[in-house]
Parts: structure tokens; sequence; C-alpha cells
């Protein structure tokens, strides 16, 4: 494969590139709670996997309609404290509440969720962060991170015998 007719961007401008919400406080908000609520821990449980389908907590409607909804395929990184250090990242494998220590970048039309997945997984975002006794990624760096863009069937094709090579 060539990498004829690939572009690059800058993350902003293949996603767009926010921060989660903040966790409600009190039991009363998670109480026979059904809505996924993404914690940093839920990055760390995922251990090899890619997609996060299942999370620790649960928020009820009270608190649900009080917060963002991220769409399925958005790719989460943690973005500060000392588990930034870790690198984890994620694809949303359904609809999804995140807390705001955790960044999202949702996948605009140019990206496929999995090539922004596996690219972002190159990079350390330990060397972009800021602060050393407790980390802080500031949003504004990783907007700014360059992205390769070729045509989105490569994309496809690229992430198939990325996928092929893990699974053996």
């Amino acid at each position: 494969m060539t990498t004829q007719g690939w572009q690059w961007a800058e993350l902003d401008e293949v996603a767009t590139v926010t921060a989660g919400n903040p966790a409600p406080q009190g039991q009363e908000f998670f109480a026979g709670g059904t809505h996924p609520f993404v914690r940093v821990q839920d990055l760390g449980r995922l251990g090899a996997a890619s997609h996060l389908t299942a999370t620790a907590d649960y928020v009820n409607d009270k608190a649900s309609k009080a917060l963002k909804v991220f769409p399925k395929g958005s790719i989460l990184f943690t973005k500060s404290g000392a588990s930034l250090l870790l690198n984890q990242r994620a694809i949303l494998g359904r609809d999804m509440h995140v807390v705001s220590h955790i960044g999202v970048a949702v996948p605009g039309q140019r990206v496929v969720s999995e090539w922004l997945y596996y690219w972002l997984r190159t990079v350390d975002f330990a060397d972009i962060a800021h602060g050393a006794n407790m980390p802080s990624l500031p949003l504004s760096r990783v907007k700014k991170i360059k992205i390769p863009v070729p045509p989105i069937e490569e994309q496809k094709s690229r992430v198939a015998e990325i996928e092929k090579q893990f699974s053996r």
C-alpha cells in the first residue's frame, strides 16, 4: 500500500475534541441508573480491548438529562491525573456519558473511528502534557496533533490489517 492521495490534518479538522461531564455528586443520581457513565477506571479495565461497551457506573434519568451524551464511535483518552501517563484509549461501543477527566474525539466524516483510535495510540500524551505531579493534557494541544487522512476505503483496509495482526 502506498501513501499516495493521503492528506495530513490537525485533529480538530477531522474530529470534534472536547471533555466529558462533571461527575454527578450524590447517590440519588446513580440509584436505578441505566445510562452508562464512563470513568477513568473503565478505561483501565479494558485491557487489550478497544471498544468500551459497559461501565461500572450507570446514571439514572435525572442525571442523564443534565449530561452530554457522546456517540458510539467516539475516541476516549485520559486528560488529567497520573493515569494520563498510561496512554489509555478506547472507542465507545455505544452512546455514553463520559466524566470530565476524559477527553473525547468525535470523528467527523473524513476519518473512521478505528483509524483515529489506532493513530492516537501512536501518540504519547505524556509528551504534550504539563505538570509532573498531577499531569494535565490541554485539549488545545490535543487538537493540534497531526493525523494522516487517507481515503476512507484505505483507512478501513489498513484498520482491517491492523486488527488481523492483533488477532494473531
